[in-house]
């Protein structure tokens, strides 16, 4: 009949590891003492819910607690709060409460972080980057979060920004798909020597990188360096499941260096795939009629 009997019974079982025999004890104690219960009790009531995976029943008392609670404590709770209505999906409750703990603790970086992920959630992309814009003015961000405002700036058509996170975290050995974002990010801002640079560090990275090779003929291309380009697009055709652009492209580069031979071959690999089929019947039919007519 004592409160704190069934209290510390229950606190018992938790210590065992039998989480189910604690809960039934922490029922039977807000079943019949429900004005005795204490603050401090309620801690282990969420602990029991949650261990028990019954994570909506933990909510009221995590509500209680992390309003009721003080200093590092409340903190905690207020993390775990938000973390229950994201992992429950109510994303009304979530949005709300963010955006109060934001009004009341607005220098706290967690709560930006927290509504960044809301938002991204959602796919509401700028408000996303704003969020993680702030929470970085707050406290430094880290490798991932670079990452994800890098791809925001790209994403929301900010290059400039894009690039400048993106080469913050590129380091010096640069990974492949780093240094395509880079470049595509350079393109955008039609800097093609600059976009050629980053592509340079990846292949320094990793040799003959199919998807690099393609964006250096591509960037070669537009440079009117033809020769190098289908150099560039014969790699990584040969290094790609699906090669027909690339030979397309080794086929227009050639033609455009004068190498009617070399266009030719590279015409008739591309031929083989349904997507460039077309194309490249197109270019033979002018390059066999542009060889007639020299002949003739």
């Amino acid at each position: 009949k004592n409160p704190e009997t069934l209290y510390y019974g229950a606190v018992c079982f938790m210590t065992a590891g039998n989480s189910q025999k604690a809960l039934s004890l922490l029922q039977r104690l807000l079943k019949e003492h429900p004005a005795g219960i204490k603050l401090e009790w309620k801690e282990s009531f969420a602990q029991a819910y949650l261990v028990c995976d019954q994570p909506r029943k933990a909510m009221p008392f995590v509500e209680d607690l992390s309003e009721k609670t003080q200093g590092k404590k409340r903190k905690q709770w207020q993390e775990i709060r938000l973390h229950l209505y994201l992992s429950l999906n109510m994303k009304k409750e979530a949005l709300e409460y963010v955006n109060w703990l934001i009004r009341n603790y607005p220098l706290e970086p967690k709560w930006w972080k927290g509504l960044a992920h809301l938002h991204l959630r959602e796919n509401r992309y700028r408000p996303a980057l704003t969020a993680l814009t702030i929470k970085g003015f707050i406290s430094p961000l880290t490798v991932q979060e670079k990452r994800i405002v890098a791809d925001l700036n790209m994403t929301l058509d900010i290059p400039v920004q894009g690039v400048k996170f993106y080469e913050k975290i590129a380091g010096e050995k640069i990974e492949p798909d780093l240094a395509c974002r880079i470049a595509h990010g350079y393109m955008r801002l039609q800097r093609t020597e600059d976009a050629l640079k980053w592509v340079e560090k990846g292949l320094q990275r990793k040799k003959n990188h199919p998807r690099l090779m393609l964006l250096k003929g591509d960037l070669l291309y537009e440079l009117n360096r033809y020769r190098e380009a289908a150099e560039a697009f014969e790699t990584a055709a040969r290094g790609r499941k699906k090669p027909g652009r690339a030979w397309l492209m080794a086929g227009y580069a050639s033609w455009n260096a004068g190498n009617v031979e070399k266009s030719l071959r590279a015409f008739k690999h591309a031929v083989k795939y349904p997507k460039q089929k077309k194309s490249a019947r197109k270019a033979l039919r002018q390059l066999n009629m542009q060889a007639d007519y020299i002949t003739n």
